[in-house]
């Protein structure tokens, strides 16, 4: 019994013991990991475009990426005679979403 208290004792220290970063950790307090900011990106989407998403779903859609101190997220889909285009914009932190679709066509119309 002397030898089995240090031990356990030993290892419970050793379990909180780590240099890797978890999944949840990032380099900076309030800002979300890449990982966490492409989740909440598809998460926004389907809730804002729930219609469009209905029958697929997203497929494999490429990270966001923090650019001018924002995430972005775009998804290009076919649809029709065009491109469905979701972009998702939030602040580091996950706070602030704006959600926007375009529909691009390669159509030329021509008044007359």
């Amino acid at each position: 019994m002397s030898i089995r208290a240090p031990v356990i004792l030993l290892a419970a220290l050793l379990a909180g013991c780590s240099t890797a970063p978890t999944p949840t950790q990032t380099n900076a307090p309030g800002v979300l990991s890449q990982a966490q900011a492409h989740f909440l990106a598809e998460k926004l989407a389907v809730a804002r475009y729930d219609w469009f998403f209905r029958d697929r779903g997203i497929e494999r859609s490429s990270p966001p990426r923090l650019v001018d101190g924002e995430w972005r997220w775009r998804l290009r889909r076919g649809s029709g005679g065009g491109d469905m285009v979701i972009t998702v914009t939030f602040a580091p932190d996950g706070t602030s979403p704006v959600v926007d679709y375009e529909y691009e066509n390669g159509s030329v119309y021509i008044r007359r």
